[in-house]
């Protein structure tokens, strides 16, 4: 693993799976009535024990498992971190870590489903969906029409 061959100088990953991974994992997220949630099925249960074993391994940022954590994109510009989801930072590439800026490499994200994901915490209306009113896209569903729903 990437944390032993560099003395745990370098974590494999910087955050902890949300709820937007669960779903690109495959996890139900909602139950069909869209009341409970109900990721603690197999692939929910499956994510967080992959990350559970990451933690006991060290690959991942101990920090990391903290509420407030912010700190993934910093320690991925230090070259602390191999994997960082998002773009924060990629402008502040050139000038703040012209070393790791030619090395970067950007693929889509780690999926079980092959769907990327939709922009958390963005506005959508689902193509299939009756309702007349936008959602809130907190979730990455197979019914983004169910989402948690606000007035526009």
């Amino acid at each position: 693993m990437l944390a032993r061959h560099t003395n745990r100088a370098v974590a494999m990953y910087g955050q902890t799976p949300d709820v937007e991974d669960l779903g690109l994992y495959g996890a139900d997220l909602m139950n069909p009535e869209d009341t409970k949630f109900t990721f603690n099925g197999p692939q929910g249960v499956e994510l967080v024990t992959l990350f559970k074993q990451m933690y006991d391994a060290k690959p991942l940022l101990p920090e990391a498992l903290t509420a407030t954590y912010t700190g993934s994109g910093k320690k991925f510009m230090a070259q602390q971190v191999a994997m960082s989801s998002g773009s924060a930072y990629l402008k502040n590439f050139r000038t703040d870590a012209p070393g790791l800026s030619a090395n970067v490499g950007i693929t889509t994200p780690m999926s079980n489903t092959g769907k990327a994901n939709m922009y958390l915490q963005g506005v959508s209306v689902g193509t299939r969906c009756s309702s007349r009113w936008p959602t809130w896209s907190a979730t990455v569903s197979a019914r983004p029409c169910r989402a948690t729903r606000w007035r526009a």
